[in-house]
């Protein structure tokens, strides 16, 4: 019935093994919000793992929610 207000987008980007980085793009009532943009670096997977490297940042941001 209604449209969403806020949505957020992650995207996992990594050189190999090494630097796993995901980053978080934010749209508010359509619009990107550039100041809510985040880039968060993966501290707890090892090795090139997508589901859990997709995991950790997630739950990193809506832990608290």
């Amino acid at each position: 019935p209604s449209l969403p207000l806020v949505i957020e987008g992650f995207d996992i980007s990594n050189t190999g093994e090494a630097d796993i980085v995901v980053s978080m793009v934010r749209f508010s009532n359509g619009v990107a919000d550039n100041n809510a943009y985040r880039k968060l670096i993966i501290r707890d997977v090892s090795g090139q793992n997508d589901f859990d490297s997709m995991k950790e940042p997630v739950y990193r941001r809506y832990k608290r929610l």
